[in-house]
């Protein structure tokens, strides 16, 4: 029993020097940060002028904020901080909005009297105890519409409501039911004819419910896509029109059209919101697909950004009234109706899939130009870095664009204190470098971790 703990005391004591020699290591860096540029496309010139600033910290207690000027004349410069009490970085508000869906709740529910639970209670009756039946429904024979669910975060308060909320009664307070009830007579849009659904459910050998099941077909379907902006008590959303398939879903029946949608809402004063009803700002073709839309920066216009037969088209509209007062459009954007947005300073950039890249410039009204239309990647098989990471940051000076973010290396997930930068111009990627900080060792690298975690990285021009 000695021998055998004083094996395990060994073995620890080895674990904790390694540790702390580890941790040494980065401590006895502190203000000597060091950070190592690597060119590993074009040329660093294209740089000049960029500041890469990144906050990396160790336990919550040990801070340092590195600051690199990348490009031809490279340095670096770190200021160390530590707090005793440990501090965590402040996360990310979250972004108000509102969602409309038409997704529906499959199963056997007793306190539903209508709809698919319908469908569940008519294949109950035929089963057998102590067996398990399924089959192919068609939804049309239960529903005439697609029921409207939403969820929503506006001014501080949350919520979710659903078909199955909307048929039970006290399951929604006065006010809930009767916004829960517009919205579903506002968007009335025909269920498919073909659409099915395959459902099952097994009873057990006294007859009681002992499982339910659901699955798709290969019959076309519809599920509505939903995008909102919100500022000031006023929110403005969209939805897509399009089927599984590609076909359109009938909006004939929406008052004022298919098309962008605006709603009011305020504190009713007892931790809820009373809304305002659902008002069509303005119409659009329900053959486009609408990705993206964005307030500018006094409020005016509402940028909606659209896959418009495979061109990528922007309409500002007038927030009160829903005039267009800007049409453009960039051609042969798209290989397939799916954008990637960020806004930054002015502007906001977008790309989609692996091939293209656009910057559009915006002035505080909500007049826009298309300031920058790139390759994405010089090779779209072997794309240098990941433009995923929802910690990018962003720059552009008119010309160029700026991208940095934590270098991936092995694992996507870990976000160490090494850091990419890359700038493209004109028509491509112009310089991708690589930045290694002695914050993190070569045995860190290897392995695909790191004590140190990156916390921000800011990307900025001229200063």
């Amino acid at each position: 029993m000695k021998r055998t703990l004083t094996a395990f005391a060994l073995a620890l004591l080895a674990v904790c020097a390694g540790a702390a020699a580890a941790g040494a290591g980065v401590f006895s860096a502190r203000e000597d940060v060091r950070v190592a540029q690597t060119a590993v496309y074009g040329d660093a010139s294209a740089a000049n002028g960029l500041t890469v600033t990144t906050v990396t910290q160790y336990a919550d207690e040990r801070f340092w904020e590195t600051v690199c000027t990348p490009g031809d004349d490279f340095s670096c410069a770190a200021r160390y901080s530590f707090s005793q009490t440990g501090e965590t970085a402040e996360p990310r508000g979250s972004s108000e909005f509102l969602r409309l869906s038409t997704g529906l709740r499959l199963g056997l529910d007793n306190d539903v009297q209508s709809g698919i639970s319908d469908a569940y209670r008519d294949l109950f009756e035929e089963t057998a105890p102590g067996t398990e039946s399924e089959r192919v429904v068609r939804l049309a024979d239960y529903y005439d519409y697609y029921p409207i669910s939403v969820s929503f975060s506006l001014g501080g308060v949350s919520g979710e409501y659903g078909e199955e909320a909307l048929r039970r009664d006290a399951a929604l307070g006065e006010r809930e039911a009767a916004f829960l009830e517009a919205l579903n007579i506002y968007f009335r849009i025909p269920v498919l004819e073909e659409e099915t659904v395959r459902i099952s459910i097994g009873k057990d050998a006294r007859g009681n419910v002992a499982s339910t099941g659901s699955a798709s077909t290969d019959a076309d379907s519809y599920a509505m896509t939903c995008l909102s902006a919100v500022r000031d008590g006023v929110c403005w959303f969209a939805f897509d029109a399009h089927t599984f398939e590609g076909k359109l879903a009938d909006t004939s029946l929406l008052p004022g059209g298919f098309g962008v949608y605006r709603l009011t809402f305020a504190e009713d004063g007892e931790g809820g919101l009373a809304f305002g009803p659902v008002e069509t700002l303005c119409s659009l073709d329900p053959e486009d697909f609408v990705l993206g839309l964005t307030l500018s920066e006094d409020g005016s216009r509402l940028l909606v950004h659209e896959d418009s037969g495979g061109d990528y088209r922007i309409l500002a509209v007038d927030t009160k009234t829903g005039e267009t007062r800007q049409d453009e459009r960039l051609p042969d954007f798209f290989e397939s109706s799916w954008l990637n947005l960020r806004e930054g300073d002015g502007f906001f950039a977008v790309w989609t899939g692996l091939s293209r890249l656009a910057v559009v410039e915006t002035a505080p009204d909500g007049s826009f130009r298309f300031a920058l239309d790139a390759a994405l990647y010089p090779d779209p098989e072997n794309p240098l870095f990941s433009m995923a990471d929802d910690s990018l940051s962003l720059a552009f000076d008119g010309e160029r664009l700026a991208v940095s973010g934590p270098l991936a290396g092995a694992y996507s997930h870990v976000k160490t204190a090494d850091f990419f930068a890359a700038v493209y111009e004109g028509d491509g990627l112009r310089y991708y470098g690589e930045y290694e900080s002695n914050l993190r060792t070569e045995k860190e690298r290897e392995e695909g971790e790191g004590l140190c975690g990156m916390a921000e990285v800011r990307a900025a021009w001229g200063e």
